[in-house]
């Protein structure tokens, strides 16, 4: 069944479009982010680590998806410990762009 309901709120959008510029600046408007990705890298690795019992590298050649990334900053955390990463975003002013990430964007 099909949603008339658009998923993505404009406001949401506008807000992630102004912090765009400063997105990668780790003392930037996203520094909490920033400081939180290892926190939340080092438990996706613990995770599948238990789960694939591989404990050597649970991320390397781990196919990932990571849809509404926004800037993409654990896309790339992921993606330099071993993963492959396909990232979707609606909108990619934020996003850097490294051959080693393939790129979903979708439009609404």
């Amino acid at each position: 069944m099909q949603s008339d309901k658009a998923t993505v709120d404009p406001a949401e959008v506008a807000r992630f479009e102004r912090v765009a510029e400063d997105w990668w600046n780790p003392r930037g408007a996203m520094r909490a982010l920033h400081k939180l990705n290892p926190a939340r890298l080092a438990w996706i690795a613990r995770a599948c680590a238990t789960h694939l019992e591989q404990a050597a590298n649970p991320l390397a050649g781990l196919a990932v998806l990571d849809i509404g990334c926004g800037g993409g900053i654990l896309s790339e955390s992921l993606a330099r410990a071993g993963a492959r990463v396909t990232r979707s975003e609606e909108h990619t002013s934020e996003l850097q762009s490294h051959s080693f990430i393939s790129y979903a964007v979708f439009c609404l």
